[in-house]
């Protein structure tokens, strides 16, 4: 009998009152945010996995374009030394054509040297014609 006299007491005080609504909207207010708080606790843990996983990926993108710069970087070198075989190769191609018209201009004083001398042997051999025919007519002349 006293608990029931105590909350006649209660209800018949309106601050007391007041206070024990205020208690039990504040009890209510806690027991629906904790459910919020509950999911806005998931929606975190999500979001961390999903930040998790991005910086995984990134992680896996970077090494990726290490690879990819790496192999860029070989190809520099690479095109680097086809570029300086490909000059080496046209220097000398220029060297060889020099060699060339040095060789046929060499070739060219050499059949002009072989056509004089193929003139002057002509010359002697009919220098030797020529003397043969009067070392005859001498010959024959000495033994009439």
């Amino acid at each position: 009998m006293k608990t029931l006299k105590t909350i006649k007491d209660l209800i018949s005080k309106p601050v007391a009152m007041m206070c024990f609504i205020l208690v039990v909207a504040l009890l209510i207010i806690i027991s629906n945010n904790s459910s919020t708080i509950n999911d806005l606790r998931a929606e975190v843990d999500s979001t961390n996995a999903e930040i998790s996983m991005l910086e995984t990926t990134l992680e896996a993108t970077a090494n990726e374009i290490a690879v990819r710069d790496d192999a860029i970087a070989g190809l520099t070198v690479s095109a680097k030394d086809a570029i300086a075989g490909w000059e080496s190769a046209n220097a000398l191609s220029v060297e060889l054509e020099v060699t060339v018209a040095d060789l046929e201009s060499q070739l060219a004083d050499a059949g002009s040297t072989l056509a004089d001398a193929g003139s002057t042997l002509a010359d002697v051999r009919q220098e030797l014609i020529d003397t043969k025919t009067l070392l005859d007519v001498c010959v024959n002349t000495q033994a009439q």
